[in-house]
């Protein structure tokens, strides 16, 4: 699955989580739950801060809440990058959450109902936080990094 963000600030990073082996502390778990993390991160350092942007990639839209729970479980692996960043760089800086879940299309069946339109992108609750849910392979980041998490 390709998705394309546009407009990424050039103040931006982006790093991969999709290798859970890179991280010693998911390598050593005994079980598999400490490997459900997203797939990105989204980085941008603002005037007041830093934003991080967590991104879970997703073929299909699916009624579970899979998806949702990696971008729950991966806060505290971003919190532990920062705090790297913060000891290497010998400065802090107030950080802000913000988390997306991307699917290409929406389910694999059919849908019979009547045809609705919807916005490419949504905001779902989900256990504490606030996730943007698009439909898609193109966005914009100011749309993906606008809801901040709770």
């Amino acid at each position: 699955m390709q998705v394309q963000i546009t407009q990424v600030p050039s103040t931006a990073a982006v790093v991969s989580l999709a290798k859970e082996s890179q991280h010693p502390i998911l390598r050593e778990s005994p079980g598999r739950s400490w490997r459900r993390i997203c797939d990105y991160m989204l980085l941008d350092e603002v005037p007041d801060g830093c934003k991080v942007t967590m991104i879970e990639l997703k073929t299909t839209l699916q009624e579970g809440t899979y998806g949702l729970e990696q971008l729950r479980r991966s806060l505290p692996l971003a919190k532990y990058l920062l705090s790297v960043c913060e000891v290497e760089l010998q400065r802090s800086w107030p950080s802000q959450f913000t988390y997306a879940l991307i699917a290409e299309k929406r389910a694999d069946r059919i849908d019979k109902q009547p045809v609705r339109a919807r916005t490419p992108v949504e905001t779902e609750h989900y256990e504490g936080i606030k996730v943007t849910v698009g439909v898609g392979t193109r966005f914009k980041f100011a749309a993906l990094a606008a809801v901040a998490a709770s």
